[in-house]
């Protein structure tokens, strides 16, 4: 018993530690990880939106519950990362952060805390 070595399963689950946002081109799904819930204090069926500067290659996602927001949703009760669909908005991320369309997924790094205007900055990682 003193060499056992357990193996578990692990869950393909986005983990990420820090506040992120993955981009899924495939669904055009954009996914938040739990920190950025926490940090924006987003829960199921709150909405967002999102600003732009290309010059600059940023993005800001803003909290807001107008009718023409995107509305978050979560996938289950055993997979709690709120979630949402959007061919425009995916289309605004690959022009406004150049992505090149080589990869499956891409993930976008989210600032802990709003600036002045209450916005979350966003970056390419």
């Amino acid at each position: 018993m003193e060499e056992l070595i357990i193996v578990r399963r692990k869950n393909g689950r986005f983990t990420r530690k820090s506040p992120s946002i993955k981009l899924e081109l495939s669904g055009n799904r954009f996914i938040f990880n739990n920190q950025v819930s926490i940090n924006v204090n987003l829960k199921n069926d709150d909405g967002v939106m999102f600003g732009f500067n290309y010059k600059q290659k940023k993005a800001y996602l803003f909290k807001d519950n107008e009718p023409d927001a995107f509305m978050l949703r979560t996938k289950s009760t055993n997979d709690s990362n709120l979630r949402f669909t959007s061919k425009d908005l995916m289309v605004h991320f690959i022009d406004c952060f150049g992505l090149d369309m080589d990869e499956s997924k891409y993930f976008f790094a989210v600032a802990e805390k709003p600036n002045e205007k209450g916005a979350f900055l966003i970056t390419h990682t």
